[in-house]
């Protein structure tokens, strides 16, 4: 499948680079990405990301981070919601029409290259039923600087997250756990899975994905005994004429 390359959006790891600049050891940052789709393969992408209470301390006021971008592209904003501990979620949201436009969603997100470019969905339909496949690979270099760009870079001061290496390591950068990226999938039938990589601790990991369901249409089914009854009944008056 063609993956779009070039322009990408300031999506939710972005907002996590943005998040990552101002917070200070002990804080949390997890991204959640969560694909469901429909029968006709459309459906909705909704890309969470949760801050605990230390981290929201540090961010402040959610309503600076500038999602304008998202928006033009037609992403929805949710309003930030507050969770039981005392956190912050912030989540955007967006419509796909096909497979095919599932791939530019993720892309994005996350940037072609960047953990959610190796995913694509399938959807066959025979003539029973239909089957659906979101499979490929979650990947992170484990470096939050890896989510930055040029003009990201220059919005912090020319530093790909406004922190030298070492004030990176003070905020947690070093360690898997400050930051996870989280992706669930729900296919039509019920299958639902789920697969994480740590966004930060400077090492590079790999996820395979692989959720497959198949959905048989009682629609097509029925229609298919009519044509075997129709059938059967011109065959036996066939014989009885002939009789």
């Amino acid at each position: 499948m063609t993956r779009r390359h070039g322009h990408r959006a300031v999506g939710v790891t972005a907002l996590l680079i943005l998040t990552l600049s101002i917070l200070v050891t002990a804080c949390r940052a997890d991204a959640d990405v969560s694909v469901e789709v429909r029968p006709d393969g459309s459906g909705t992408v909704l890309a969470s990301l949760t801050l605990d209470r230390d981290a929201a301390v540090r961010l402040g006021d959610p309503g600076r981070l500038d999602t304008s971008d998202l928006v033009g592209r037609g992403w929805q904003v949710d309003p930030p919601e507050q969770v039981a501990d005392g956190g912050l979620r912030l989540s955007i949201r967006r419509p796909f029409a096909s497979p095919e436009e599932l791939a530019v969603v993720l892309d994005d997100l996350t940037g072609a290259d960047g953990p959610l470019g190796r995913l694509d969905l399938t959807v066959e339909s025979s003539q029973l039923s239909t089957s659906y496949s979101f499979a490929g690979t979650l990947t992170s270099s484990g470096d939050p600087a890896a989510w930055s760009d040029p003009d990201v870079a220059a919005v912090l001061g020319g530093l790909p997250l406004g922190r030298t290496p070492e004030e990176l390591v003070a905020i947690g950068a070093d360690r898997p756990e400050t930051a996870v990226l989280r992706l669930r999938v729900d296919l039509p039938g019920g299958v639902e899975e789920s697969w994480s990589v740590p966004l930060t601790g400077g090492r590079a990991t790999e996820v395979a994905v692989d959720a497959d369901s198949t959905v048989v249409s009682p629609a097509r089914v029925l229609g298919l005994l009519g044509v075997a009854a129709l059938l059967t009944g011109a065959v036996v008056v066939a014989f009885r004429s002939r009789g």
